[in-house]
């Protein structure tokens, strides 16, 4: 009658973990398929697939929109960047089924540099974190949440394209 519980039931836990750089991000990448070659990595863009498979194993990445659940089946399942919209993740957690995701970001990526990524570098360097070291917290994930609600409440029709970068330049014309 009031659904009460139906969105607790339908929560997928994302887990972020964000580097200081792109570079860091793919090393670290890097690392975790040297550890897990079963590891998959999912990403939204073209361009993301390319850099990535310069680190990886080509049959190690598969573009999000495309992922079928068998490629996903005893493959631990990592995501390589997010998308600017948070429905679009919502709707593929849902798809394969997902109760808890693992989302691999960077300060330096478009996403952040919309809301401010230089600002968290700048500040983070000064507070002597390293590149290669992984921020990671709940308010983390909340305020990229927020961010992608945000982002979704100002795209009137979306523009696909292949990178993230592209996508900011086609659906936020300065």
């Amino acid at each position: 009658m009031f659904n009460f519980f139906k969105s607790s039931a339908n929560k997928v836990r994302v887990v972020d973990k964000v580097w200081m750089t792109s570079s860091a991000r793919l090393q670290a990448c890097r690392a975790m398929h040297g550890a897990n070659p079963q590891c998959l990595f999912l990403v939204w863009f073209e361009e993301s697939a390319t850099a990535l498979r310069q680190v990886v194993s080509e049959d190690a990445v598969v573009l999000a929109g495309n992922v079928e659940i068998q490629q996903t089946q005893n493959r631990m399942l990592v995501f390589a960047e997010h998308y600017p919209l948070r429905k679009a993740e919502d709707e593929l957690y849902k798809r394969l089924n997902l109760t808890e995701v693992n989302v691999l970001s960077a300060l330096d990526e478009p996403l952040f540099n919309f809301f401010g990524g230089e600002r968290l570098q700048e500040m983070m360097r000064r507070m002597g974190m390293d590149e290669h070291e992984i921020v990671g917290h709940s308010m983390i994930t909340s305020a990229i949440k927020r961010a992608q609600q945000k982002l979704e409440q100002r795209v009137v029709s979306e523009q696909k394209t292949t990178s993230q970068q592209k996508w900011f330049e086609l659906n936020f014309p300065a």
